[in-house]
Formats: C-alpha cells, structure tokens, sequence
C-alpha cells in the first residue's frame, strides 16, 4: 500500500505534472460509452431471454400511464 501512494505523491506535489482537459475528457467519454453499451447490452438480452415479460411489463405500464393521465384530467 505504501508503494501505490508514494508513486502518487510526486504527481500530486508537482503542479506541472497535469493532466491535459483533452485527455481526460476522451477518458470520460470512453467510460461512459462503456458504461452505455454494457447497459444496452444487458437490456437487449433480457429482451431476448424474456420476451413476453417485457411485453407485459410495458403494457402494465401503459395501462397505469393512461389511468394517471384520466386521473389528472379529471
């Protein structure tokens, strides 16, 4: 443990030592892009292992949406 943080001391001391904006922001997109497809990807798969759960599961919904929207007419 003392080695990770004294190879990060020097770094965090030296101000010159920063990381560019433009580096950092393509890390960040990166993750997130990641993050997007391993999410997508795992909808999809319960899509295709459950089809009819999902189908039901969004009528469920749409059934209630129309109820609350009668409701908030009303």
């Amino acid at each position: 443990m003392e080695k990770s943080e004294s190879a990060l001391t020097p770094a965090i001391d030296n101000p010159s030592a920063k990381i560019p904006l433009s580096s950092t922001t393509s890390v960040v997109k990166r993750d997130i892009n990641q993050s997007l497809r391993s999410f997508f990807g795992w909808v999809v798969d319960v899509w295709i292992r459950f089809p009819d759960l999902i189908s039901q599961l969004l009528n469920d919904i749409e059934e209630r949406t129309k109820y609350l929207e009668e409701a908030v007419r009303k």
